[in-house]
């Protein structure tokens, strides 16, 4: 699968900043939830690892039945999309960038 991913982005012409950048959104988009829920539901860090451990696991588990028991809420997978768009976002605003400034640079190299 994430050869499949990086294929794609490569033959859309992104370098491996731009990759990263749409990879990267992703997976924070994918994390944020968790993260959220641990930290808003469970009162900020335990005192322990026990605690800490099934703080996280609840987490984790809240999200992950949010997909499988009725009304279908897939957090995770909205805010990983939304994360995939804003990595695409600031791929596609970096290859425009680097596009132009490569294309400065040729002009240069031409005059000279």
């Amino acid at each position: 699968m994430g050869n499949i991913i990086n294929d794609e982005l490569k033959s859309q012409g992104y370098n491996l900043k731009e990759r990263a950048y749409v990879i990267g959104g992703t997976i924070a988009g994918v994390v944020a939830p968790v993260v959220a829920a641990r930290y808003l539901m469970f009162n900020g860090p335990a005192e322990n690892f026990m605690g800490e451990a099934l703080a996280w696991t609840f987490s984790v588990v809240l999200n992950a039945t949010t997909m499988i028991i009725k009304p279908y809420i897939p957090v995770p997978v909205y805010t990983g999309l939304a994360g995939f768009g804003i990595g695409s976002l600031a791929a596609h605003n970096s290859q425009q960038k680097r596009i132009k400034q490569e294309s400065q640079l040729e002009n240069i190299a031409q005059e000279n």
